[in-house]
């Protein structure tokens, strides 16, 4: 059990799950084995570098679980920021729409849907966390860097439609 493999390792170890960690390339390259091997962190992020085709992340997440369950016994995290509009690691035809066309619906069952479809993917992908919903207040001009990445510039509905897609994403269990 994933209790008692936490329990077995050093203290060294039970920091390296502490971390999420970037890295280079499209696959398992020796110096990433290594980290896997030594650090033994929780949790990965992959960026637009590491992605090259769906089938190519489909098979480098599968090859980082077995990798971690190999030399710490515990699944990784596997994390991505996939929020819609400009912010999609995973490129979609047609684009998933930004969270500011979200908000601008006024219907929080349409930024579930969003959020159920986005896990979906992202499951079928082996990805188990999404870096989003933005939770951020944008301004009404847009000029901040949040711009179209927020659902709003009113908290209450940003409250309303981010626990929607958040829950959505729930559902496929992807975090």
């Amino acid at each position: 059990s994933p209790a008692m493999a936490v329990d077995q390792l050093s203290l060294e170890q039970k920091v390296g799950q502490l971390f999420i960690f970037g890295f280079p390339g499209y696959g398992l390259s020796p110096a990433l084995e290594r980290n896997l091997r030594v650090l033994k962190p929780g949790a990965l992020i992959i960026f637009r570098r590491n992605i090259k085709s769906l089938k190519q992340i489909a098979q480098l997440n599968a090859d980082l679980q077995k990798a971690s369950l190999s030399y710490s016994k515990l699944p990784l995290f596997l994390a991505v920021d996939q929020e819609g509009g400009v912010v999609a690691r995973i490129q979609t035809s047609p684009s998933l729409p930004s969270a500011y066309t979200i908000g601008n619906t006024n219907e929080p069952t349409l930024a579930f849907q969003a959020g159920k479809v986005t896990g979906e993917m992202l499951k079928a992908l082996g990805f188990n966390v999404n870096l989003a919903p933005v939770l951020d207040v944008t301004d009404e001009k847009l000029n901040s860097f949040v711009g179209t990445r927020s659902f709003s510039e009113s908290p209450r509905k940003i409250s309303s439609m981010g626990v929607a897609f958040a829950e959505g994403l729930a559902e496929t269990k992807v975090l």
